[in-house]
């Protein structure tokens, strides 16, 4: 009898043995880590402790460099938007142009932030904002004759854009 217990308590270690093998052997494999990611629980070279890598949601945009990009980008637009052999190198600027122009919208100029009187502030806050709208208006409707191939109207809206910066800049006190 105490053979047979024995010989039991054998048999049944065995198969609980074989069956959480069986199991463990039969999970999906953990996918890799992505490539160019540093393994978990790593910052990558450059980056502060503790810190994620894209912006985080409090970051206010640089609006100085933000309007920089944007001039940098409508002064390379405006020397070769007519030329179709440069419609792909266009099409980037424009990208550019549209991203300094979001990324300045949504920061305050320091000409905005230093005003005193809060009703002129906000004042002054609403048009600069209503001004960005247009601006990224104009680039999308720029951007849109670039890729039909209308050179002509592409530089009449880069023109555009540049007397609207021209005005900004008036209206603002911006050199």
């Amino acid at each position: 009898m105490r053979s047979a217990r024995l010989f039991s308590f054998a048999a049944l270690a065995a198969g609980t043995t074989l069956t959480v093998l069986s199991v463990a052997t039969a999970q999906p494999e953990r996918p890799s880590r992505p490539e160019g990611r540093p393994p978990e629980g790593r910052q990558p070279e450059g980056r502060p402790e503790g810190r994620p890598g894209g912006r985080s949601g409090a970051e206010v945009p640089n609006v100085e460099a933000s309007m920089k990009g944007l001039n940098r980008a409508l002064q390379q637009l405006r020397d070769q938007v007519g030329d179709p052999a440069k419609k792909d190198a266009c099409l980037k600027l424009i990208g550019d142009a549209q991203r300094g122009c979001i990324n300045a919208k949504a920061g305050t100029p320091h000409q905005v932030a230093d005003i005193k009187d809060e009703a002129a502030k906000a004042k002054a806050a609403e048009s600069y904002r209503k001004h960005l709208i247009a601006v990224a208006r104009k680039l999308l409707d720029v951007e849109q004759n670039i890729m039909e191939g209308k050179g002509d109207a592409a530089r009449a809206g880069i023109s555009e854009l540049l007397k609207m910066r021209d005005a900004g800049h008036e209206e603002f006190g911006v050199d």
